[in-house]
């Protein structure tokens, strides 16, 4: 199966909305077999914590990692997204989230000194 960069920033801004200060909680015996392959790969990366204790192994407890913050905060913005997805795509289509984040953070980069005239 291969990775899907938009899934995988649709779960990260999921886990962040909880608001409440809790972790979310997945079962996964109600998610697709994708989504649950996605949060393994986000746990993987340590994009993730699984935190607590959970009863049953068909639930996954997790929040976001510093680095899952990180990397969240690079490509939260949907016009920053859409730019760094559309780089990637004119270059061959493939890149490690790394450059996706580099990417994403050169455009928002670009767009806040446009915005305020100061370089950064």
């Amino acid at each position: 199966m291969k990775r899907d960069l938009d899934l995988i920033r649709e779960i990260l801004l999921e886990v962040e909305a909880k608001s409440d200060g809790r972790s979310m909680v997945y079962e996964y015996n109600n998610l697709s077999v994708e989504k649950r392959h996605h949060i393994d790969l986000l746990l993987g990366a340590n994009l993730l914590n699984e935190v607590g204790a959970v009863r049953s192994s068909a639930k996954k407890k997790v929040h976001l990692s510093w680095e899952g913050h990180d990397y969240l905060g690079a490509i939260r913005d949907k016009g920053v997204w859409e730019q760094t997805k559309k780089a990637v795509s004119e270059t061959g289509g493939s890149a490690t989230l790394e450059i996706f984040k580099s990417l994403a953070v050169g455009f928002a980069k670009k767009k806040i000194s446009q915005h305020t005239g100061i370089d950064i």
